[in-house]
């Protein structure tokens, strides 16, 4: 499928995504714009299981605003709009 097209939301058929999202995935709420690399610790230019690990953990508490142990659409719209 193409860019923005496939009925995800994004294409031209009316989807719900705001202006300029296009592409935009999960690391633009947390400004990496390497996120795989950015979890590189101990800089050896490749990521471990557990450096993976430990990176998903520390974006999840980041994202998990209320700290209930859930990510909730609520708290993604929040971070979007650069709320903490």
């Amino acid at each position: 499928m193409g860019r923005g097209g496939g009925g995800d939301g994004g294409g031209p058929e009316g989807g719900s995504r705001p202006a300029g999202a296009e592409g935009r995935g999960m690391g633009g709420l947390l400004n990496l714009p390497e996120p795989v690399m950015a979890a590189d610790a101990d800089m050896n230019r490749g990521v471990s299981a557990a450096e993976f690990r430990h990176a998903a953990d520390q974006r999840f508490l980041i994202l998990d605003l209320n700290r209930d142990g859930k990510i909730t659409p609520d708290e993604i719209r929040s971070r979007g709009r650069g709320e903490r």
